[in-house]
């Protein structure tokens, strides 16, 4: 039981997170949506790959419709055993672009809490330069959420460093995040 207890701050901080993303971005609770230029232009460049998914049940590599032709790797190809896609599905589980407040939020708390920085020292820094700090907004308006994601997953090495997990489970970590990235084609 004294193990667990020493959880609970943890697990109330993660809970405070979800609730402030949540109030954050109230108006995605209401069914709202920020227009977000950069996803408008890619459901205009992904529209031919659609369609052709939706016709012919085959998934297309190459598609015509943007920059004069390219493969549909970087345009989301869905591939069959795509597990880092279901596992980022899973930890995105609030709605857009709450979830990307919350991984910020919880990357940066495991991050901060490996210097040492916890309590209202800890507080202060993570509200600070998470979501509240303008960069962040700026790339959620114009739609560079998978840039947002990768910034707060980075940070839950240092969630895995502040249970002493580094080694191997950041190592593993490192690799699914850097895979997200190469699927996403933002090397």
């Amino acid at each position: 039981m004294k193990q667990l207890q020493k959880f609970y701050p943890h697990f109330l901080a993660i809970f405070g997170f979800i609730l402030i993303s949540l109030l954050y971005f109230y108006p995605v609770l209401q069914g709202k949506k920020i227009y977000q230029s950069d996803i408008v232009q890619y459901t205009g460049m992904a529209k031919e790959q659609n369609d052709f998914r939706a016709e012919f049940d085959t998934e297309p590599f190459w598609t015509n419709s943007a920059f004069g032709g390219m493969p549909t790797y970087q345009l989301g190809a869905n591939y069959p055993n795509d597990f880092i896609g279901k596992l980022d599905d899973a930890l995105r589980f609030l709605p857009r672009p709450a979830d990307y407040l919350f991984l910020y939020f919880l990357g940066l708390f495991g991050l901060l809490g490996l210097f040492g920085l916890t309590g209202l020292f800890g507080l202060t820094g993570l509200f600070g330069f998470t979501g509240f700090d303008g960069l962040s907004g700026l790339f959620g308006l114009f739609g560079f959420t998978g840039l947002l994601g990768f910034t707060g997953l980075l940070g839950l090495f240092g969630f895995c460093g502040l249970f002493g997990l580094l080694g191997f489970v950041g190592f593993v970590g490192g690799c699914i995040v850097t895979g997200k990235q190469i699927g996403r084609a933002h090397v």
